[in-house]
């Protein structure tokens, strides 16, 4: 690894610039949520996180999250650890810079566990990942009459992770592309046909922002394998040559102590081709993923530059490869991994889509799963259960200061990209004995082992400054803290069961 540069940078938890690749874009600027100039690298809002960071690790988890750093995560899980919720029929939960829809998918897909409606406010900063969420909330949303349980599978996770996908795959992707370019600008019409969506918060420049971000992936016009190259090189430099051995060493040293299912030749071609998951093996991935072009502002030049600026450290197969209720998923022969995290993903993926279909649990084995279990016959696609708002980070700032909004949140998720909002104004939004969540960077792999424990140590501090505690002991390999809103303002303490993480659910845990 490269020696930790010299400059003090803000952690990709500035909101100003999203990422750590642009952690000079916000100088000089008015940030939404603190209403302050940052006028340093080292001023801004109380409780800024900062943090030593190596230029190499900035060039690697890239200035724009087009998937997240964290497992998927079943918030009924955490409101069933805590008091208070379990008579509760409707559930208000607000996710800020997720990155994509695996929160609110797989909470959603479990709402028939409990009979309780969760809504959810999803906050992006940048247009790009918000359009990105609503087309995949569009994607799982289709009707199984539609699109078959399979295909949509491999549409959400090809488009989720692979800079190449199938042609019927971008087929799929330039239509819904129109008919979501109809839709936005048509609110009318969306509030008809999107029953699960709420677009009221986003002004209309910002629907214009959407329709070109969706047209640009109907046309395409810029060259997917050459920007993802272009990244490799600017993040491997002169051990470009020698990128696969690079990428087995953090396999081994870095992500396989987290997530030990992830397949050797799976993440080394992932890390140098941009292809994550085949559900499809036999067909040519050729086509360029537009969805994963996105714009960033760059240094000396007027127009902001398009390219592929997400992560190519870590990889998408976290997001729903790492963790599965069915055992046999994770079953070792011979010291082995019998399924792949490509696979573990696909199994999930077909359990969520047929879950939010049928309010049913999913009755496919591990193996039925992945040899084409077919359900379209029996399936009966049931009402959305909840909406979903998708808001700014402006328009968000906004709601913080309405009076009438304050303690009616009931969990709050904060990604690694937006923690530095970890703060009394923003918590006041959650009820007393609430929940709030925060990522941890846990699976950013190029971070040494002291900036993972200051980043602890900081995020903790914060919460605490902010009126919480948590709700089960912190452990450095946790992917989310969970705290709680203290119930009393004058308490201390409040003693509550912790989370539990079932031995199935994680690979990790099952060593």
């Amino acid at each position: 690894m490269n020696k930790i540069s010299e400059t003090l940078l803000s952690l990709p938890f500035n909101l100003c610039e999203s990422r750590a690749g642009q952690a000079s874009a916000s100088l000089g600027k008015t940030c939404d949520h603190c209403d302050k100039i940052h006028k340093s690298k080292t001023s801004g809002r109380q409780g800024q996180l900062e943090l030593w960071l190596d230029s190499r690790m900035a060039e690697g988890i890239g200035s724009v999250n087009l998937w997240g750093n964290t497992p998927a995560c079943d918030f009924h899980e955490y409101f069933a650890a805590a008091e208070g919720f379990a008579d509760k029929k409707e559930l208000h939960v607000h996710v800020l810079g997720a990155g994509d829809a695996r929160h609110v998918l797989k909470t959603m897909s479990k709402n028939f566990k409990t009979g309780a409606t969760v809504n959810f406010v999803v906050v992006e900063q940048s247009m790009a990942v918000l359009a990105r969420q609503l087309f995949q909330l569009y994607l799982a949303f289709e009707p199984l009459a539609s699109i078959g349980l399979h295909e949509k599978a491999a549409y959400f996770l090809e488009l989720l992770g692979n800079t190449h996908v199938r042609a019927k795959t971008l087929d799929y992707l330039k239509a819904s592309s129109t008919a979501l370019i109809k839709l936005i600008t048509d609110p009318e019409r969306a509030a008809k046909e999107l029953p699960w969506a709420d677009l009221g918060l986003l002004k209309y420049k910002e629907r214009d922002e959407m329709e070109a971000v969706f047209k640009s992936w109907r046309s395409g016009g810029v060259d997917v394998a050459r920007a993802w190259d272009d990244r490799l090189r600017a993040y491997y430099k002169q051990r470009y040559d020698a990128r696969a051995n690079v990428a087995d060493w953090d396999l081994s040293m870095h992500l396989l102590p987290l997530a030990p299912n992830v397949n050797q030749r799976e993440f080394i071609a992932w890390r140098t081709t941009g292809i994550a998951f085949r559900p499809h093996p036999d067909a040519p991935y050729d086509s360029p993923n537009s969805s994963l072009i996105t714009l960033r502002a760059a240094p000396g030049r007027a127009a902001a530059v398009a390219g592929f600026w997400g992560d190519i450290v870590t990889g998408p197969a976290v997001c729903f490869g790492v963790r599965c209720e069915d055992p046999a998923m994770l079953e070792k022969r011979n010291h082995t991994y019998v399924k792949t995290a490509a696979e573990v993903s696909e199994r999930n993926m077909l359990a969520m889509f047929y879950e939010l279909a049928t309010a049913k649990p999913y009755p496919g084995s591990a193996e039925e799963s992945l040899k084409g279990l077919s359900v379209q016959d029996t399936a009966t696609d049931v009402p959305a259960p909840g909406r979903t708002t998708l808001a700014t980070a402006a328009a968000h700032a906004a709601l913080v200061r309405r009076e009438t909004l304050r303690g009616t949140v009931d969990l709050l998720y904060f990604a690694n990209s937006m923690v530095h909002l970890l703060t009394p104004e923003l918590v006041a939004l959650v009820a007393p004995g609430g929940i709030v969540c925060v990522e941890t960077t846990v699976f950013f792999l190029d971070l040494r082992k002291e900036t993972h424990a200051e980043y602890l140590t900081k995020v903790q501090g914060m919460a605490a400054a902010a009126g919480l505690v948590p709700l089960a002991p912190p452990s450095p390999a946790d992917a989310v803290l969970v705290f709680r809103r203290r119930p009393d303002p004058a308490a201390i303490a409040l003693v509550s069961a912790p989370v539990p993480v079932p031995v199935s659910s994680s690979p990790a845990a099952a060593e």
